[in-house]
């Protein structure tokens, strides 16, 4: 399918200069054995082999959303969006929690579940990165 293949380059292209300025990350002398630079070359690495697939192999039938659907895509967006500005205001734990619990309930949880869940998936990220990994998240105006 042309379609397909035509998004197969696009990525591939995307991927390859992905992979290009991962490797112009400078690095300081001070990093974790994980490095800044492996997990950008990660991501990389497998955009660019699903590329190569959706070039190889592309799908037989291509299936367009409904405009209901689309919506529910533009909206996804928009939470994702609006989850990267407001980090760091309002901080991990509060842009995890609405994130969550949104993108849950659109997805169809029920909301009373979707805000259940979207407490303990906050509460655990910010645990298991913060506290377990030691890593440094945007805190936001109430310093979590």
């Amino acid at each position: 399918n042309m379609t397909d293949r035509s998004l197969g380059v696009v990525f591939l292209c995307i991927s390859v200069l992905y992979i290009y300025f991962a490797s112009q990350t400078e690095l300081s002398f001070i990093s974790d054995p994980f490095g800044p630079k492996k997990f950008p070359y990660l991501i990389g690495i497998i955009l660019l082999i699903t590329s190569i697939f959706m070039i190889l192999k592309p799908q037989v039938q291509v299936i367009w959303p409904n405009s209901k659907k689309t919506m529910e895509i533009i909206l996804m967006i928009f939470i994702f969006i609006l989850y990267a500005q407001l980090l760091p205001t309002l901080g991990f734990i509060i842009c995890t929690f609405f994130a969550s619990t949104l993108i849950t309930w659109r997805l169809g949880t029920p909301f009373t579940k979707s805000i259940i869940f979207g407490l303990s998936l906050s509460l655990s990220m910010y645990l298991l990165f913060s506290v377990v990994l030691g890593l440094s998240l945007a805190r936001g105006l109430f310093g979590f």
